[in-house]
């Protein structure tokens, strides 16, 4: 059972550009594989520190740069949206993310005005041409056959050895409590698959399994 609770299939990635970019920002340890190193729990999020969560924008690589969005939705509410970045930010730019006991959420220490049901949520890529990608991929408007959505976000959790270097920043170490999530931000039967078009680090996270994972780990 513990076998088939991890044997989900990687998502593809074409080319070499998300591991080169990957490669670039670390200086020491055994890096991040692209393809062996995916994060299976990475559709729902919660924060797991006391304070919030920063996330720091790594790269984005995208014609449609200037337009996209990056940020959290209510997974109970996906209509509820939270935007991190925008199109004016850039590499080395941070965010301050923190939702409060009543279910408010606040960015950089202000208060958003749009409250979630709780300390749950999921991340979105809004882009330029009216798509926006979801950590869910149920959520996906590219759905196949079987009703799922394709999957826009790879997540990248840090091993507690590798150096990282961020833009403008000092290295440190890619901590467990931290993930590299990388977006393709364009409907996957016309994309290049190559999931450069946005990544980011985000830090005092954890993914939540679903119900289903939980029972094969039990039955484990």
């Amino acid at each position: 059972a513990l076998i088939l609770a991890g044997s989900a299939s990687a998502t593809v990635i074409n080319g070499t550009g998300l591991q080169d970019a990957l490669d670039g920002i670390t200086i020491d340890g055994p890096g991040i594989d692209v393809m062996a190193d995916q994060h299976e729990v990475d559709e729902k999020w919660q924060i797991s520190a006391s304070g919030g969560s920063v996330a720091t924008m790594i790269i984005e690589l995208s014609a449609y740069a200037q337009g996209n969005s990056f940020g959290v939705y209510d997974t109970n509410d996906p209509s509820k949206e939270v935007t991190l970045f925008a199109g004016s930010d850039s590499a080395g730019d941070q965010a301050l993310l923190s939702i409060k006991a009543d279910g408010s959420v606040f960015v950089n220490f202000a208060d958003t005005g749009i409250d979630f049901v709780g300390n749950e949520f999921g991340f979105f890529l809004n882009t330029a041409v009216d798509n926006t990608w979801y950590s869910q991929t149920g959520l996906n408007a590219d759905l196949d056959l079987d009703g799922e959505g394709d999957d826009h976000m790879i997540a990248y959790q840090g091993d507690d050895e590798t150096t990282l270097q961020l833009p403008g920043y000092a290295p440190g170490i890619f901590s467990a409590n931290e993930y590299i999530l990388a977006w393709e931000d364009l409907p996957l039967n016309t994309a290049d698959r190559d999931y450069t078009d946005f990544v980011v680090l985000v830090e005092s996270v954890v993914g939540v399994p679903e119900p289903a994972a939980i029972a094969i780990l039990g039955l484990g």
